[in-house]
């Protein structure tokens, strides 16, 4: 009788490491995906947005636009090629810092920035 209340603990606890191990390696599978796929889709909506007032800055790059933005919760500021701030929202009192952000001239450049 312990003989088969061994045999079956014994298998309850095979399925349920079985069962744990599955869970583990799908929940890292998920999570790998989406490490990359999240900043990728956060970039594409960040390049649409930014599409219209790159447009209109090139046709008319002396005009300020960008200063009269105030969007609340919300900073913009547009820089040269060598980091160099153009112009900055209304809303936004001082620099973002882009915490060693390489500003890259030739093609956009994401990353996380707190104000200063």
């Amino acid at each position: 009788m312990t003989r088969l209340k061994s045999l079956r603990v014994r298998m309850m606890l095979l399925f349920t490491s079985m069962v744990g191990v599955l869970l583990v390696g799908s929940y890292l599978v998920f999570l790998g995906l989406l490490n990359h796929e999240i900043p990728s889709q956060l970039n594409r909506q960040l390049l649409e947005t930014a599409r219209p007032l790159v447009a209109d800055i090139m046709t008319e790059p002396n005009a300020q636009d960008v200063k009269r933005l105030d969007i609340p919760g919300e900073f913009f500021e547009v820089l040269d090629a060598n980091g160099q701030v153009l112009q900055q929202s209304k809303n936004l009192t001082a620099r973002i810092d882009l915490k060693g952000i390489a500003v890259n001239s030739f093609q956009p450049t994401f990353g996380t920035a707190v104000m200063r």
